[in-house]
């Protein structure tokens, strides 16, 4: 997408890790040109859909297109730094912090609402709505691995970790692996 590396050039961000606000410079960015996600956005019924619209050594850029009842489960994003802008419909979001794991805090992300978040952050995004929801994420370093967790009393467990590299074709959730021992 050579429009959206030039969008991502006139941001002016520099070589290296991304912080908090410089991400959440990317998604607005982005959300606000339709033109450059809602060409692609997709809502499968059957599995949330996802793509990778841009990567370099300094960020990664997803859409995620959500149908109703969709969640990612309860996941981290490696030591990657993050910031994802809800573009449609509204996202329900359960999240905590690795390091200092008590109890799942809940909100709700409508339409033109953005969030960041650093590493240790582990979170379940959601389409809890009646209608389809999209979002723009965007990670520093570039997403490579995400682990993933099943609450319990006062605490989380590791079951899965994931390696998130390859290409930007469109994507859907695959079956739960149990996470090595």
């Amino acid at each position: 997408m050579r429009h959206l590396d030039n969008v991502l050039r006139s941001l002016g961000l520099g070589a290296g890790r991304l912080d908090r606000d410089e991400l959440l410079m990317v998604v607005s960015r982005i959300a606000a040109d339709p033109s450059l996600w809602r060409p692609v956005v997709r809502h499968d019924p059957e599995r949330r859909w996802y793509r990778r619209l841009y990567t370099s050594p300094t960020v990664d850029v997803w859409l995620l297109g959500w149908a109703c009842g969709q969640d990612t489960r309860m996941h981290d994003h490696g030591g990657s730094s993050g910031a994802f802008y809800v573009v449609e419909g509204t996202l329900d979001e359960e999240y905590g912090y690795v390091e200092s794991w008590t109890c799942v805090q809940r909100r709700s992300h409508a339409a033109g609402r953005m969030r960041s978040f650093g590493p240790g952050y582990v979170h379940n995004l959601g389409n809890d709505g009646t209608g389809p929801a999209s979002s723009i994420h965007a990670y520093s370093p570039p997403l490579s691995t995400m682990t993933y967790y099943r609450p319990e009393v006062a605490t989380i467990v590791p079951y899965e970790t994931v390696i998130t590299s390859g290409s930007g074709e469109d994507r859907v959730d695959l079956p739960a692996q149990p996470h090595p021992a």
